[in-house]
């Protein structure tokens, strides 16, 4: 089959959660079907990716759309003069909605000038600041939707989408053509548990939540079918959707493969796994310095926190400022080796689907304290794969419980090692995947 791929962007290097699970899955799926594999590039960086991905992927034909070609309509009838007055028409559009959602993120916060962080912000006006909810920039723009108009009319049985940004495609895609979109993450529920933490709410933000929420929900009903990586979400698109098909397809991993080089380690140390761009883990690092660190540091804790992944200096520096013992590695190449023996803190309050830094630790036979969202969508049990909690006082006796029984370590860890087999069967996952397009 002949299928058109359109993500947000190059899914290389494997260094976030979302990548792993696109590469994987379409570094198997391009086995078996004809793959074109579009991403909107505006660096030289995510072009450099594009060229090694396509090193890699030599029978995938990887096109990358471009900035310049946004400022050159293809369009009949336009001159070079109209080009350039399209070019400026494009620069000030951009700008101006840079703008509005300054504006929009002002007006929510009562019109106090903040920071990106600030260390005398509290955690709900962080996460209003930074909540998707206010968010409305985009990569689509008039060049780019003449593109994939374009693109999805060559001759291909299907065209997939992949991640909310890429959602107001589905305006310009053929009657004609089946279209698939896959929901990484509901961008709804996440903003229902951004909602949930501000500080104050005004009924502008409920207004802007349900307006956005029914939006979210009537793109999805023009596609043809939506793939969710869990239970839990299909569940609940499917209270909004009753007539779509919806179908669950786990991110797919190799996680399975490391316990076969891993054996168990005694823990003292935690480790946090996630880059600071992904707001998510922001807020829940921050959470557990502001929360979490001052109960474990009055109960006598005498470890060290590790937190994996590439961080901004001014979110590393307020999280620092709260809890001075944090260590940020930056990007490790092995991340398994390093996670195994250490205690794996997963303190995520916001979004849905699958986080992949679960399977992670599951992988690298390291014992997992977590929150009820962080591993949401997985069939794990409180005490026995690892530990939920969801208030600080508990995460914090969770951990120290952990610390100090190493009998309890390893047998949790060789139960969520078990669990990680039985439900991330690899040739599995992949069938899954392939009868759909069957």
């Amino acid at each position: 089959m002949k299928i058109l791929f359109v993500i947000p962007w190059i899914p290389y290097p494997l260094d976030s959660g979302g990548n792993q699970a696109f590469f994987n899955m379409l570094d198997s799926l391009r086995k078996k079907h004809n793959i074109t594999l579009v991403s909107y590039t505006h660096r030289t960086e995510e072009k450099n990716n594009a060229l090694e991905l396509q090193k890699i992927w030599d029978n995938v034909k990887i096109e990358c759309y471009t900035d310049k070609q946004s400022l050159a309509p293809t369009q009949p009838g336009f001159s070079n003069k109209d080009k350039h007055k399209y070019s400026i028409y494009e620069y000030i559009r951009r700008s101006m909605q840079r703008k509005e959602e300054r504006l929009i993120k002002k007006y929510s916060l009562n019109g106090i000038e903040q920071s990106s962080v600030s260390e005398n912000m509290g955690l709900g006006d962080f996460v209003r600041q930074n909540s998707t909810l206010f968010k409305t920039s985009s990569d689509i723009n008039p060049g780019f939707l003449q593109y994939i108009y374009n693109k999805s009319r060559e001759e291909y049985d299907m065209v997939q989408i992949e991640f909310y940004e890429y959602l107001p495609l589905i305006y310009v895609l053929p009657d004609n053509i089946r279209k698939v979109f896959v929901h990484h993450e509901l961008r709804f529920i996440r903003n229902e548990n951004e909602l949930a933490l501000f500080q104050n709410k005004s009924v502008d933000d409920e207004v802007l939540y349900k307006k956005e929420k029914d939006r979210e929900i009537a793109m999805l009903s023009h596609f043809d079918d939506i793939i969710v990586l869990t239970e839990t979400d299909k569940k609940i698109l499917q209270h909004y959707l009753p007539n779509t098909n919806l179908y669950v397809s786990p991110a797919l991993t190799n996680a399975t493969q490391m316990t076969n080089t891993l054996s168990f380690q005694k823990c003292r140390d935690l480790v946090f796994l996630g880059g600071g761009s992904h707001f998510p883990n922001a807020d829940g690092m921050l959470w557990f310095a502001q929360k979490v660190w001052p109960v474990l540091k009055q109960q006598g804790f005498d470890a060290n926190i590790y937190v994996i992944g590439k961080w901004g200096e001014s979110i590393r520096q307020i999280i620092k400022s709260e809890c001075p013992i944090i260590q940020f590695t930056g990007f490790i190449d092995d991340i398994h080796s390093f996670i195994n023996g250490k205690i794996t803190i997963v303190p995520i309050r916001i979004g849905s689907g699958m986080r992949m830094k679960i399977l992670d630790a599951m992988a690298s036979m390291s014992p997992i304290v977590t929150t009820s969202k962080g591993c949401e969508g997985l069939p794990l049990m409180n005490g026995k794969e690892c530990f939920i909690a969801d208030k600080e006082e508990l995460f914090c006796n969770c951990i120290l419980k952990l610390q100090s029984d190493m009998t309890l370590q390893e047998e949790m860890v060789s139960k969520s090692s078990n669990k990680l087999h039985s439900i991330l069967d690899t040739q599995k996952l992949l069938e899954t995947r392939l009868n759909f397009y069957q």
